[in-house]
């Protein structure tokens, strides 16, 4: 138990040194320094950003365009900070994709064969992000799903550029692999 919360102290430590590795140039700041208007307006961008990331490289993964008839049918999104854990509408709206769909997590049903669409019942992913730390108003880290025990989770580390939210990094959470 003791070694458990241990971990748990030592996870933002390392999230910050990922995110100083991944080349950011400040140490975090007072995540309460960031109006609360500015993260919750920027939420649905980060998350855009994470998800964009996740499709292209599933997408990639399976063969990219020449294989679109083995991708799923829809990828449902879950986030860990949103009420049910589903995407708000206007994150939605940024994934007008026909191949995938872009679902919200209550979309979908856990099966033994993985996630289906409730509607339809075809194949579905479900692509996960994390709780989000502000490093700075420009660089925010994403723990993986499930927080710190999670067993197969990710750090991203995302930077605005331009008004755009964008993945810089992503690394396996120590012990994970």
């Amino acid at each position: 138990m003791r070694c458990l919360r241990a971990c748990r102290l030592l996870l933002l430590p390392i999230q910050v040194l990922v995110a100083i590795l991944a080349g950011c140039s400040r140490p975090p700041i007072s995540s309460s320094s960031i109006p609360m208007n500015y993260k919750s307006t920027q939420f649905d961008s980060i998350s855009k950003a994470v998800f964009e990331y996740q499709i292209s490289r599933e997408y990639a993964g399976i063969g990219g365009i020449k294989n679109r008839n083995a991708y799923p049918y829809a990828c449902f999104l879950w986030i860990e900070e949103a009420p049910h854990h589903d995407p708000s509408k206007r994150l939605l709206s940024y994934f007008p994709y026909k191949h995938p769909l872009v679902r919200k997590y209550s979309d979908a049903i856990q099966t033994q064969m993985g996630a289906r669409d409730k509607s339809t019942g075809k194949y579905g992913m479900i692509l996960f992000m994390g709780k989000v730390t502000w490093l700075s108003k420009d660089n925010v880290v994403t723990e993986p799903a499930g927080g710190a025990n999670s067993p197969s989770g990710r750090i991203t580390v995302i930077r605005q550029k331009d008004g755009n939210w964008k993945v810089t990094n992503e690394e396996h959470e120590p012990g994970s692999i």
